[in-house]
């Protein structure tokens, strides 16, 4: 019942407790919670990941990054969603999240210029311990995020894109295109592209 998220914690040096240098904002899950409209699991579910859901920290708070990639995969698990509805889902809550008072001062700067000048200050505000690169070019950009080994998994770096997009596009970013050019154990790239 729950494959994604067994194959994940498989995949990980020491389970669930991998990477605890690795942290995230309890607003990410929250936002998925909140903005996806989907069922979370019930049961079965590893303790830590169980707790997790049932009452989730307040946004504020950091919580492991494996934590999080887990109970996003048990919710997908749950509602037993295909790819292209999990990078539906995320992009929903992408937007939710790029749109909430927390973040709008972040997302809604003038342009994609200015929203990609300040990537790595917003992403430091969510993410610790994933790092986040920046080439910038006109109308265009390349990112890479790096993480330790397994820590994402290739649907975790496709639904990444659609937060990159998400940004963009809070940011009046016009015809924006975020394509996951490269996808490997411990990081990935992406090619963004706006008018």
């Amino acid at each position: 019942m729950h494959q994604r998220l067994e194959e994940y914690v498989a995949s990980l040096p020491v389970g669930l407790e991998s990477y605890a240098e690795c942290v995230v904002k309890a607003s990410v899950l929250r936002a998925a919670l909140e903005a996806g409209g989907l069922r979370g699991p019930e049961s079965g579910l590893p303790d830590q990941v169980q707790r997790l859901l049932d009452a989730p920290p307040p946004v504020t708070e950091w919580i492991p990054e494996v934590l999080s990639v887990a109970a996003h995969l048990a919710i997908i698990d749950k509602n037993k969603l295909s790819d292209e509805a999990v990078l539906d889902w995320t992009y929903r809550t992408n937007r939710h999240l790029a749109q909430s008072r927390l973040y709008r001062a972040v997302a809604s700067l003038a342009s994609p210029e200015m929203a990609l000048r300040a990537a790595r200050l917003g992403w430091g505000m969510l993410h610790r311990g994933v790092e986040l690169s920046v080439q910038r070019g006109k109308g265009s950009a390349q990112l890479t995020v790096e993480h330790p080994q397994s820590a994402w998994t290739r649907l975790v770096h496709l639904a990444t894109a659609t937060g990159f997009r998400a940004v963009l596009e809070s940011s009046r970013g016009k015809d924006v295109s975020v394509k996951l050019s490269d996808s490997h154990p411990d990081h990935a790239t992406f090619d963004c592209t706006w008018s």
